[in-house]
């Protein structure tokens, strides 16, 4: 019995001691995040702050750490203002209590002191964070922020409701439409002048979603630090392929939706003009005004001509044009994770035709040529380009030119070609296939590429079977193919050839 006592006696005592330890309070914060919108292209976006804000009432011990690990590379300067911290009772000074340093893709929070958080009203917030998004695996929607602790000296326990959060929503920025020229240029009549309505083409710029340009003042006022920040969302428009001596003007932007603006980098040469084959002409533009609560659009107005006068020179040709974000930023494995302005990864819109370059030339397709066990055919071409209407109302300009026909055999064997002597003005040039190398023996269809315009052509194949006369003889009129610069032959709508 005594025995039992002093049992029930170290027990009770026991509990008395245990009772007058100092209990490890527990702090739960409330993790929350956003699915703020950034740019699938950017190098440097700015994601969701990350807010915790206790509840319950406890008191995070010196020693422990905080760590945010995102899903990219966290690139700007991560310092004091990045974080904030309000306690009600005591101190949460960041920079003494509480320090932030960041390697990668984590930021960490150390705390230097011990820190009294209050329930409800005592908050830590994150904000400001940009990261590598562009490095995100291809096809990511989200981008994810975990957190978790480390350290815990006193066995006191930090925990979260939701330890893992999404900080951003991964959005494509840009849609582009390309308008093509409503006439494309012939180098023997090209326009000489800018502003003529055939030879202007368009490209509409369209925001996927709201923020996706912006200015340098809104980039700063969105940056915890803003001396990061040296310009807002740029664009550049290239155009490829243009000939020797042509020009291509910017004439402004038209359609602007909301408030929009893009203006044209002042040391670009507008107009700017090729200076050799096959040139690319850049355009860049800063966004001046955008409504970051708007999707909005705008048209850019460009326009080509040959003020020099001297397209004779340039040969067909087809333009393209594209457009990107930027600056691009190629990074490398030696570049420093710290990127000082806005910047985007290669990106591209395009490249679309905008403008077709062709010479002053007829094609015509002669769809049945055949010289074979006793069949022949003849062709003839004709230069019209002498007419009675006269150049000043709109009547042919005089040319002469060879042309050089192309035979493609029904058994897919190797093309067979047969240039003619030069055609004048008002002239022809005829041939018999049996009379011509190239085409004996051949039977397929021939394509004519003359060097001039307003050509015009004619077959007719006999059957040689019968005795003295031919037996039997059938013409047709050759189809004339548009230039494929000005209309490619891949069209959708299909292939319409006149006579």
């Amino acid at each position: 019995m005594k025995r039992n006592l002093v049992l029930v006696g170290l027990v009770l005592l026991l509990g008395l001691l245990t009772a007058a330890l100092p209990a490890a309070a527990q702090v739960q914060f409330e993790s929350t995040g956003g699915l703020r919108k950034v740019r699938a292209e950017g190098r440097a976006e700015i994601v969701s702050a990350v807010d915790l804000v206790a509840r319950t009432t406890g008191t995070v011990k010196a020693g422990t750490s905080i760590t945010i690990t995102y899903d990219a590379e966290v690139v700007n300067i991560i310092d004091d203002d990045n974080v904030t911290c309000v306690v009600t009772v005591g101190t949460c000074t960041v920079g003494t209590d509480v320090t932030v340093a960041t390697v990668g893709n984590e930021l960490t929070l150390s705390f230097v002191n011990d820190v009294a958080f209050a329930i409800d009203t005592d908050s830590i917030t994150v904000s400001g964070v940009r990261i590598n998004v562009a490095d995100l695996a291809a096809g990511t929607t989200r981008v994810g922020a975990t957190i978790s602790v480390t350290g815990d000296p006193s066995g006191n326990r930090v925990t979260f409701t939701d330890p893992d959060l999404y900080v951003a929503q991964v959005n494509a920025s840009i849609d582009v439409d390309f308008t093509e020229a409503e006439k494309g240029i012939l180098t023997c009549d090209p326009p000489g002048a800018f502003g003529l309505p055939d030879w202007t083409f368009k490209i509409k710029v369209t925001e996927l979603f709201a923020a996706a340009l912006t200015t340098e003042g809104q980039e700063v006022a969105d940056s915890a630090d803003a001396t990061e920040v040296e310009n807002g969302t740029k664009l550049r428009v290239q155009i490829k392929g243009v000939p020797l001596g042509l020009e291509v003007r910017y004439d402004g932007t038209t359609g602007a939706t909301g408030v929009l603006a893009l203006t044209e980098d002042a040391d670009d040469d507008n107009p700017a003009e090729s200076d050799a084959a096959n040139s690319t002409l850049t355009f860049n533009f800063d966004v001046t005004a955008s409504n970051t609560g708007l999707a909005e659009e705008i048209t850019l107005n460009f326009s080509v001509a040959d003020t020099n006068n001297d397209a004779l020179a340039l040969g067909p040709a087809t333009l393209t044009a594209s457009v990107a974000l930027t600056p691009i930023d190629n990074t490398t494995a030696d570049d420093p994770p710290l990127y000082t302005i806005i910047s985007f990864k290669t990106n591209l819109k395009g490249p679309e035709n905008v403008v077709g370059v062709a010479d002053c030339v007829t094609n015509l397709l002669f769809p049945w040529v055949v010289n074979v066990v006793g069949y022949d055919s003849g062709i003839a071409i004709v230069n019209t380009t002498k007419d009675p209407f006269g150049a000043a109302v709109g009547g042919a300009v005089a040319q002469s030119g060879t042309c050089t026909l192309t035979g493609y055999p029904t058994d897919g064997g190797a093309a067979v070609t047969y240039t003619s002597p030069s055609v004048p003005a008002g002239g022809a040039t005829t041939l018999v296939a049996s009379g011509v190398t190239a085409f004996q023996g051949f039977a397929g269809y021939v394509i004519a590429v003359c060097n001039f315009q307003n050509g015009h052509g004619f077959a007719y194949i006999t059957d040689n079977f019968g005795v003295g006369a031919p037996s039997t003889a059938q013409g047709y009129v050759a189809l004339v193919i548009p230039a494929p610069q000005l209309d490619p032959r891949t069209a959708a709508e299909g292939e319409s050839l006149g006579e």
